[in-house]
């Protein structure tokens, strides 16, 4: 048995939210909801990576440096990566 963080009850492990408060348990919380490891890999991840490749051919004309994009994007992946590693959370 595990207990939920936030209301103290006993719960079963494989159980992904609580019955007492709600909470639920995953990897990151968006639009409300908390979200698995296949949404955290697909916009966490994959999505950054795609930018990062195609920021050169789009942002050549434009006074934003690639190297810019470029940061924002790896740090999604590497905050992304770190998520996934420690496993998933509770949220409320």
């Amino acid at each position: 048995m595990a207990y939920c963080p936030h209301c103290l009850r006993s719960i079963p492990k494989k159980e992904i939210v609580c019955q007492a408060c709600g909470a639920e348990k995953g990897y990151v919380f968006f639009y409300k909801k908390a979200r698995g490891a296949l949404f955290l890999f697909t916009c966490g991840i994959c999505m950054p990576m795609v930018v990062a490749l195609y920021a050169p051919f789009y942002f050549h004309d434009l006074d934003v440096p690639f190297w810019s994009v470029l940061g924002i994007a790896l740090g999604l992946c590497v905050f992304s990566a770190y998520r996934l590693v420690i496993g998933p959370i509770w949220y409320r």
